[in-house]
C-alpha cells in the first residue's frame, strides 16, 4: 500500500512538472496565440465596428435631438448632457472593440496612434461638448483612419 501512495505522489508530481493534464493555458500553445490579421482583414473588421457604433450613435444624437427643450440655453444644457450620458459611452466602447483588434504588426504605431487620437476624443466627448472632440483628436483620428483606409470610422 505504501508503494502505491508513493508511486501515485511520485505520478502526481510529474504530472505537474511537465502540465499533464493541463488545460492548454499555455500562452505559447498554437491555439491560443494572438493572430495577427492582414490590412485586408483589419480593415474589414475594424469597418464593420465602425459601422455599427455609426449607426447607433447618430440614432442616438436624433434622439437626443428630439428630447431636448425650452430656451437656448437650457437646450444647449440638455444637449451636452444627454451627449455626455448616451454617445460618449457609445464612443468610448467603439474605441475599445477597435482596440481589440489585432492589426497588421507593420502597421501597429500607424493604428495604435489613430486610435489614442479617437480615445482622448470620446474621453472629452464625456464632457458633453462635441466641438471639443474636433479639437482633441477626433478630426486627427478621421483623417488618419480615412488615409488607412477605414472609410466608415472617418465620417
Amino acid at each position: 500500500m505504501y508503494r502505491v501512495i508513493v508511486g501515485i505522489g511520485i505520478l502526481a508530481a510529474i504530472c505537474f512538472v511537465v502540465g499533464c493534464g493541463s488545460s492548454g493555458g499555455d500562452p505559447t500553445s498554437a491555439s491560443e496565440t494572438v493572430s495577427t490579421l492582414s490590412k485586408a482583414q483589419f480593415l474589414k473588421q475594424a469597418e464593420a465596428i465602425c459601422t455599427k457604433f455609426g449607426d447607433e450613435w447618430k440614432t442616438t444624437l436624433l434622439s437626443v435631438a428630439k428630447e431636448v427643450s425650452g430656451s437656448p440655453k437650457q437646450k444647449e444644457m440638455q444637449g451636452k448632457e444627454a451627449v455626455a450620458q448616451k454617445v460618449a459611452p457609445l464612443l468610448q466602447e467603439e474605441v475599445e472593440e477597435l482596440k481589440a483588434l489585432t492589426p497588421p504588426a507593420r502597421d501597429e504605431v500607424i493604428v495604435t496612434r489613430m486610435l489614442e487620437n479617437f480615445a482622448k476624443a470620446s474621453q472629452v466627448a464625456s464632457s458633453g461638448d462635441l466641438r471639443k472632440t474636433e479639437e482633441s483628436g477626433f478630426q486627427r483620428f478621421a483623417t488618419e483612419a480615412a488615409a488607412y483606409g477605414l472609410k466608415g470610422c472617418s465620417s
